[in-house]
């Protein structure tokens, strides 16, 4: 079984993710060299990170983003150091919405809340199901 870091379900904790709702999206860890390999890179660097699968509204995975744990940096216009390619897909991976565990059950007429980043998606999908028997 695929799990998370403690260092990660701690990351996730802070954007209001649960463990259940990170098992639910199917969200686990990976070392260096799995993350090379499920992002096609060529392997410089740190690879370790959060892998996110982007699945179809059938369950199947189409295919896996990394948020990565330690990204490249590179100097901003202020003179600053900033992560550089924190998320990462395959290349030439088409541009894909993120959906969290369940919205395909969603009616039509649910509103549609964007998030910037797929590791914080969950959060609303929480929201809306938190100390409640109904979906807000």
């Amino acid at each position: 079984m695929k799990t998370l870091l403690p260092h990660h379900l701690a990351a996730l904790a802070a954007r209001w993710i649960t463990p259940e709702l990170a098992h639910a999206a199917g969200l686990y860890s990976v070392d260096s060299h799995d993350g090379v390999a499920l992002v096609g890179r060529n392997g410089r660097g740190d690879y370790s990170g959060i892998a996110i699968p982007y699945k179809r509204r059938d369950g199947s995975i189409r295919e896996y983003r990394l948020r990565r744990d330690n990204p490249d940096l590179e100097t901003g216009a202020d003179g600053k150091l900033h992560p550089k390619a924190k998320y990462l897909s395959p290349p030439g991976a088409p541009v894909l919405t993120y959906d969290p565990p369940d919205v395909a059950k969603c009616k039509p007429d649910t509103p549609l809340i964007l998030v910037e980043g797929q590791s914080k998606a969950p959060s609303p999908w929480r929201l809306a199901i938190h100390e409640t028997d109904t979906r807000r």
